[in-house]
């Protein structure tokens, strides 16, 4: 079985379970101008802040060490690993923050494989523990999804050249989503949530994410 970039109805089952065309409704002059201007500053500014704390924090902090360690040759590692794929196989990147997202994630990862054997299922996480401790059986491939900077995201679709690419929950990497969706690839947030007193109800994160999410194919929250 196949899997084009126009058959999505396995991850839309009902309007009402999924926002679809989320690309098209964020789509207007004014907010692809926004959308601009939150990532300039997103690239400028905040993710050099954000390596900054997490580079100083891994001076002291073991698990966040781990992490910028098991990062080191991550290409290298992964070219190793798709190199035991033929090239022609179509591939799916699954990314799981966490081990509490993965466990959300696994339902769909057992899905895809059931559905779509001949493609390749990569899953990413964020987590060293996660990494570290998750069955590789679930998927062909896993992986550490690289730090969100545009010059380690575009070696990284380089190799993996997903036709699709799932976020599990929240966890929706600016740079990652925007590059994945200029290739052509099919974006989906599923599981997704937000709670009242969510920091990203705030003004500014609000438009921030909004930005982030123009870049999305479909929306499935969960019901």
């Amino acid at each position: 079985m196949s899997m084009s970039r126009s058959s999505s109805a396995w991850i839309t089952p009902k309007p009402a379970s999924c926002a679809t065309g989320v690309k098209e409704t964020a789509g207007t002059v004014s907010s692809m101008q926004s959308g601009r201007v939150a990532y300039f500053f997103y690239n400028l500014i905040i993710l050099p802040l954000l390596t900054l704390a997490l580079r100083c924090a891994g001076l002291f902090h073991n698990k966040i060490r781990s992490g910028i360690q098991g990062r080191r040759e991550l290409n290298e590692r992964l070219t190793r690993k798709l190199a035991a794929f033929p090239k022609t196989k179509p591939r799916i990147l699954i990314h799981a923050a966490s081990m509490g997202e993965y466990e959300q994630a696994r339902p769909v990862i057992r899905l895809l494989r059931t559905k779509f054997p001949d493609h390749v299922l990569i899953l990413s996480v964020f987590s060293p523990s996660a990494f570290e401790n998750l069955d590789t059986t679930e998927a062909d491939i896993l992986t550490y999804l690289p730090f969100d900077r545009i010059r380690e995201v575009r070696p990284f679709l380089d190799l993996v050249q997903p036709q699709f690419l799932l976020f599990t929950r929240y966890d929706v990497w600016p740079n990652l989503v925007r590059e994945a969706s200029r290739r052509g690839a099919y974006c989906v947030l599923f599981a997704a949530s937000l709670h009242e007193k969510s920091a990203r109800r705030k003004w500014l994160i609000r438009q921030f994410s909004r930005a982030v999410h123009a870049h999305l194919d479909a929306i499935c929250p969960i019901s």
